[in-house]
């Protein structure tokens, strides 16, 4: 009997998220010879996940006043940013020991989460092989690096990461979802 030789499909989904991670890690290697830019958000962003991670140090879930800014009075701003960016934060630097290594390894992660869900929509419509170059364009687009090596917006990068899974489930449940799942994606939606 003659092998195949295809890969299975099992087998080349991993295939390619190896090298989605890869190309990430590629993209980011800058970050880690010539230090992270330092872009107009780039303090206040990590003042916040400063405060988030000396609350999950001891043992608030969600701060609710950051005391160290406005020297020593205190802020609010904590509220009005999307907390995802600063958990994730935190823990890279929970998991590295340093904010610096924490920040580039945060970063190859939300770079790797994004092209992961730029892969698994792209594969909706089209290829695996498209869905993987799609994947890996996503990753290098000028707005997606400028936001990184220029502006460092990190809170709107993260959010960047997230959006191609909202693509993905807008794109099931136009394809295959019932009336039910269409119900929770209005819910969703409007709240």
């Amino acid at each position: 009997m003659k092998k195949s030789a295809k890969l299975s499909s099992n087998t080349r989904f991993y295939l390619d998220v190896w090298v989605i991670f890869f190309f990430a890690l590629l993209i980011t290697l800058p970050l880690y010879f010539f230090g992270i830019p330092g872009g107009a958000d780039m303090p206040q962003h990590f003042q916040f996940a400063s405060i988030f991670y000396d609350s999950l140090s001891h043992g608030s879930f969600f701060p609710s006043w950051a005391d160290k800014i406005n020297f020593g009075y205190g802020d609010v701003g904590i509220r009005f940013y999307p907390p995802l960016t600063y958990y994730v934060l935190s823990f890279f630097r929970l998991i590295s020991g340093s904010w610096y290594d924490g920040a580039c390894l945060a970063i190859v992660f939300f770079f790797f989460v994004g092209g992961i869900g730029t892969y698994l929509w792209a594969r909706e419509w089209f290829s695996e092989t498209s869905a993987l170059v799609g994947a890996l364009f996503y990753l290098i687009i000028p707005y997606h690096l400028n936001q990184i090596y220029q502006a460092t917006l990190i809170a709107e990068f993260a959010a960047a990461s997230i959006i191609p899974f909202c693509f993905l489930y807008a794109t099931r449940v136009c394809r295959k979802g019932n009336n039910l799942t269409f119900t929770v994606w209005l819910y969703r939606l409007d709240y």
